[in-house]
């Protein structure tokens, strides 16, 4: 009978313990996958909330010199 590759196969041809170690890895996989898209989310936020203060500012110092 031909091996798949597929997890439940998987699942059955491993041993319990190996199989729980396999599923704990993949989890801690991607838990740092999801930390790290988080990590660029939060800096990609960071950055566009700094440019859009700076847009606001020029805008603000651009109106109050146009007034006088």
């Amino acid at each position: 009978m031909p091996r798949s590759s597929s997890s439940f196969q998987l699942a059955k041809d491993l041993p319990l313990g190996e199989s729980t170690s396999l599923i704990s890895t993949l989890s801690h996989m991607d838990s740092v996958k999801v930390m790290h898209q988080l990590d660029n989310l939060c800096s990609l936020m960071r950055e566009s909330s700094s440019a859009e203060r700076s847009r606001l500012t020029r805008m603000g110092s651009s109106d109050s010199s146009s007034r006088d």
